[in-house]
């Protein structure tokens, strides 16, 4: 899939939300889930059992280590919140262009269901967009690409009041959990320090802007009301 094509975006925000529909017929009550939820934070890796212990790890510097410590601490606190009060379901937890087969601007294949589990399915619609748009100041497509997928998604699903007021929340947990995974991976020397060093600063760049532009997002972006 190419993920600067707006009708394969929209394509597939619609497919994700047919597969949504599916998938939360499976296993409702999660007897079947083999990892834990990606809000659990210390549970994520098993070479990072404490998520605060990553700004020391990365090496990084004085302020970076203060505003990632803010960030991890927020999300520690508001996750408990987040999965008593949001959808959970069987998600696919890796849907993004690389799984994604399409002809003729239309989905017609979903591919590596390997970390498929059950989570919050915010976290699922949220964790697409992030691969799919990056951020505003790499991609000048951002907004269209985020409008796209979310008016495919609401073809054929929509989000609940909570899933909308929790769209940050929500983002930043993303963010928070894929930085402990990958640096989990560095730990074990699967990934790059530079690597890691360099999503740890544009997260920590993301998040003030994710803050700022809530409204502007959320309403005409996102399309919610």
């Amino acid at each position: 899939m190419d993920r600067r094509n707006l009708n394969q975006i929209q394509s597939a925000g619609s497919a994700l939300a047919k597969l949504h529909d599916q998938l939360a017929k499976f296993d409702p009550q999660g007897q079947l889930a083999q990892l834990p939820f990606w809000g659990e934070l210390a549970q994520i890796h098993p070479r990072v059992s404490d998520p605060l212990a990553i700004p020391q790890m990365l090496n990084l510097g004085l302020e970076e280590q203060q505003q990632l410590a803010q960030l991890l601490n927020e999300t520690i606190e508001v996750a408990p919140h987040l999965y008593k009060t949001l959808p959970i379901q069987t998600i696919h937890a890796d849907y993004i262009a690389p799984n994604i087969l399409v002809e003729s601007d239309r989905v017609v294949g979903i591919l590596d269901f390997e970390y498929a589990t059950r989570d919050l399915r915010l976290l699922d619609y949220l964790s697409s967009l992030d691969q799919f748009a990056s951020f505003p100041w790499k991609e000048v497509r951002f907004g269209d690409i985020v409008r796209a997928f979310s008016m495919g998604y609401q073809v054929y699903s929509s989000l609940t009041k909570a899933e909308m007021e929790s769209a940050i929340s929500v983002w930043q947990l993303q963010r928070a959990s894929s930085l402990i995974y990958w640096t989990g991976w560095m730990i074990e020397g699967k990934g790059n320090r530079q690597k890691v060093t360099d999503a740890v600063l544009e997260t920590l760049r993301f998040e003030p802007w994710l803050k700022f532009n809530q409204e502007a997002l959320l309403i005409n972006t996102l399309g919610f009301i």
